[in-house]
């Protein structure tokens, strides 16, 4: 096998290092930091199936990648900042078929310009973005140039300004495949002219020209808001309003292709969802919550949502949904979908982008909703950080992306980190063949929010809140309304008890027909701690909904125990159960209880047992399905029998209806052999075995090592071997990783 690393490569290696090396003792008065760091990483892998064929492939991969900036105070209010990064990765893999040799570089050099004071802020900034992908024998380079510049006012006691304009210009290398230059300029102002109100307003405009397909697109936001709050006779009643206005158009002009027209919604929504299984269920029934950043243009803030690694690893596949409400039902056929990772300065590449899998659902009410688009692969745009989800023309009023946390079967290239990869936008649009035209389009809507709270009583303590909120949107005319009312009260029983209770009622609805929806909600608990380390509580809950002539009823109720028996030894009970039913002959029914004690019988070590059992029920238009039932049971230990030395030991095991029986067992271990803590030692151990028609397991051994060299270098080491067998294959493979990282 082929390992040989490109001359050039480590000539600049080499070079870069050398560099590194002269410029540390003059950083600190030049003003000058940066990094550098080099892995390496080599694996095996053979695979043998039920007939005894074999089949071996060896891989290997070499990664490096160098930040450098400077920074320099010009004038005492005027700073001069420039700097860039370069990474590049070679990977070359052997396989009965031949040996393949790929190769990926990025390059980005910037520059800027800031002037400050505590008055005004202003600047002007360069990038230039360079990527070039190199496998089997084709090459593709592609670019992109931005400039930016800035001003900032921030007048005491007057309202603020913010401007800002970006140049951007796309293109590879023979302007062949893509060749297009975007302008976009954004305009904010805030101002509170009383103590209690606060005005706002924002504008933007973005111009776009793909040379290739002679299109050209312009559109247009505005958007302004005031609000206002405040409490009166003598806090007893607090009120809170506030109104949105926004108006968006836009205007598409192809010569040929096709014509991909922003769409408008209302709001964003977004939930963690764990309904689906697999089969994906063709209907759910579900509430997304409202997730305003998802639409706030902002493509590099987090919204919560994250599809990472590092969720996956921790044992949660269940599925993230975004979507948006556009108020009325709209003609939508594709969803883009931002993300930025943890790191800065990182992109997610194209082949972990690959691994996402994506279902469409669509829903008039926010509720019941509907699969039109199944297991879709998107397409990613490496540059922004962009899925495109393209799926059939559907008309509704929201819609909403579904998809898994990243696999932790799935390896980054080195030196990427994809642990968290955030979701920070979805945008939607219309697409329509060209027809050697154009297409404007324009939207606004108005929303209105009261919040009004009354303490009634203060002991018991007794309130009532009342909310409302109304919205339209034009040219449509389309309006939709929530309104809710509710009592709660709160009091201390005795010195052991203490009781909560609420009532409510909402009302919502639009001016389409037959979207009215009223709905009762009550809840009740009691909390009683008869000593300070035991403590119990008793909730129950329940609904019921009227919405298009159809009924539901939901009821749970709910009870925890924890208690503290000795110092060192914990215990805990809980279970409930929950039911709902609906006029269309729809029930489900289910159960649960969890039990858990820890044992801490020296201070160098702690143990934990649990147990968990569930049952559920369902019918489906009066039709029952099978019952299902699951369990789960585990333990764990820590024991640190001296200062350096960790030990983790856990051992977990699961079972259910139509489930296989699985197993699992973790074992880890850390050293710090230096009183300083700079070389640490790992060891780990871990099998997961199955049992069902057919017998299976993995088992997985690591060992690791890393070194803090010194303030500013490090190094790491760590090799591997994993093991998989079932009925039909069995697999192994082994592997080897090694890292340095060197900063000044």
């Amino acid at each position: 096998m082929g390992r040989r690393v490109d001359k050039r490569v480590f000539f600049l290696f080499s070079l870069v290092a050398a560099t590194l090396v002269f410029l540390r003792g003059m950083a600190m008065a030049e003003g000058i930091n940066g990094s550098a760091e080099w892995s390496y990483s080599t694996s095996r892998s053979k695979g043998t199936d039920a007939t005894g064929v074999s089949t071996l492939s060896d891989g290997s991969a070499y990664f490096q990648r160098y930040n450098l900036s400077f920074s320099n105070l010009l004038y005492p209010q005027l700073s001069l900042n420039a700097g860039g990064f370069f990474d590049k990765t070679i990977s070359v893999s052997e396989s009965p078929d031949g040996q393949s040799r790929s190769s990926f570089l990025n390059l980005m050099p910037t520059a800027s310009l800031t002037f400050f004071n505590p008055f005004v802020t202003g600047g002007v900034g360069w990038a230039k973005r360079e990527e070039k992908t190199d496998s089997g024998g084709s090459t593709q380079t592609s670019f992109q140039d931005s400039k930016n510049a800035f001003l900032v006012f921030r007048p005491e006691g007057l309202p603020t300004l913010n401007l800002q304009f970006i140049r951007s210009n796309r293109y590879d290398r023979e302007r062949e495949r893509e060749n297009v230059t975007s302008d976009a300029f954004s305009l904010s102002s805030a101002y509170a002219p009383l103590k209690n109100l606060s005005l706002s307003y924002s504008a933007s405009v973005a111009k776009g020209n793909d040379k290739l397909s002679e299109t050209t697109s312009t559109s247009e936001t505005h958007s302004g808001r005031a609000g206002y709050g405040n409490r009166f006779l003598k806090n007893r009643v607090s009120f809170s309003a506030d109104y949105n206005r926004s108006r968006s158009s836009s205007e598409v002009r192809s010569g040929h292709g096709a014509l991909k027209l922003p769409l408008f919604p209302f709001s964003g929504l977004s939930a963690i969802s764990s309904l689906f299984s697999a089969p994906t269920p063709s209907v759910i029934t579900e509430t997304l919550g409202p997730n305003q950043p998802l639409i706030d243009g902002n493509l590099t803030a987090s919204t919560g949502m994250n599809i990472g690694r590092s969720v996956s690893l921790s044992g949660d596949t269940r599925f993230r949904e975004v979507g948006v409400d556009f108020v009325n039902a709209t003609p939508v056929n594709t969803l883009d979908v931002f993300v930025v990772l943890n790191q800065a300065n990182q992109d997610l590449p194209a082949v972990v982008a690959d691994n996402f899998t994506w279902y469409i659902y669509t829903s008039p009410d926010n509720q019941n909703w509907t699969l039109h688009g199944s297991g879709l692969k998107a397409v990613f745009d490496p540059f922004s950080n962009r899925f495109e989800i393209s799926f059939p023309d559907v008309t509704t009023r929201y819609i909403m992306a579904a998809v898994q946390p990243l696999s932790v079967a799935v390896i980054a290239p080195p030196g990427v980190d994809v642990s968290n990869i955030f979701i920070t936008e979805v945008q939607a649009f219309i697409t329509r063949a060209s027809t050697l035209g154009g297409s404007k389009s324009s939207q606004g809507s108005e929303l209105y929010n009261l919040n009004v709270r009354t303490t009634i009583l203060n002991s018991p303590l007794l309130s009532h809140n009342m909310y409302y909120s109304h919205a339209k949107s034009d040219p449509s005319g389309a309006t939709s309304y929530a309104l809710g009312n509710s009592l709660s009260l709160s009091q201390r029983l005795s010195r052991v008890l203490t009781g909560t209770a609420r009532v409510a009622r909402e009302d919502a609805g639009s001016s389409s027909p037959g979207t009215g929806r009223l709905t009762y909600l009550y809840s009740a608990a009691l909390m009683a701690s008869p000593l300070p380390t035991l403590s119990s509580s008793l909730v129950m809950g329940g609904s019921r909904t009227e919405a298009g002539g159809v009924t539901s009823n939901n009821s749970s109720l709910y009870l925890a125990n924890s208690a503290q028996l000795y110092q060192g030894i914990n215990v805990s009970l809980s279970g409930g159960a929950s039911r709902s039913s609906s006029s269309m002959g729809n029930e489900s029914e289910s159960s649960t209880i969890n039990a858990g004690a820890g044992f801490v019988p020296h201070r160098n070590l702690s143990l934990n047992l649990n147990y968990g059992r569930g049952a559920s029920r369902s019918s489906l238009d009066g039709t029952e399905r099978p019952p299902s039932r699951s369990e789960t049971v585990g333990a764990g230990a820590a024991y640190t029998p001296v200062e350096t030395v960790y030990l983790v030991f856990s051992i977990n095991g699961s079972s259910g209806t139509n489930r296989q029986r699985q197993t699992s067992r973790n074992f880890s271990s850390s050293w710090a052999p230096l009183s300083s803590g700079a070389l640490q030692v790992s060891l780990a151990y871990a099998q997961n075995q199955q049992s069902a028609a057919g017998e299976s397991f993995n088992r997985s051994k690591s060992a690791g090592v890393s070194w803090r060299v010194g303030p500013r270098m490090s190094l790491s080491a760590g090799y591997s071997i994993s093991k998989s067998e079932s009925a039909s294959l069995i697999s192994e493979s082994s592997g080897f990783s090694a890292n340095f990282t060197m900063s000044f």
